[in-house]
């Protein structure tokens, strides 16, 4: 490759393991989306659907939905960050997305999306 480009090759005192290095040090970025819908029951009545990795959970309350939908995506992103090898405490964050005018809330359904970041050692 530095004959074509005309550049002298230069390669590194033990750069057979640089690599390695890099993949025993790496970051972990585990994403978990939970969807909640908003439902209509025959007689009138509003309800929201939440549809998370472990199952979907019914709630006439928006708020309870909602603290539903942080805790499974959270739960469910922690869990993929420990698969992908992530070790020590690890804090989730989470968003909300809502369908409404008011887009940090579930009041007309969205989605909480839950991420974790983490190293690797």
């Amino acid at each position: 490759m530095a004959k074509a480009l005309g550049a002298k090759c230069v390669i590194p005192e033990h750069a057979e393991v640089a690599n390695a290095i890099g993949a025993l040090r790496a970051d972990v970025i585990a994403v978990v989306n939970v969807d909640v819908s908003q439902r209509v029951a025959p007689g009138g009545d509003m309800y929201y659907i939440v549809h998370a990795p472990g199952g979907s959970m019914r709630f006439t309350d928006p708020v309870k939905a909602e603290e539903a939908a942080k805790q499974a995506a959270c739960s469910a992103a922690v869990m993929e960050a420990r698969r992908r090898g992530a070790s020590g405490e690890l804090t989730p964050r989470a968003f909300v997305k809502g369908h409404g005018q008011n887009d940090t809330n579930l009041t007309l359904g969205g989605t909480v999306t839950a991420e974790v970041s983490a190293a690797v050692l």
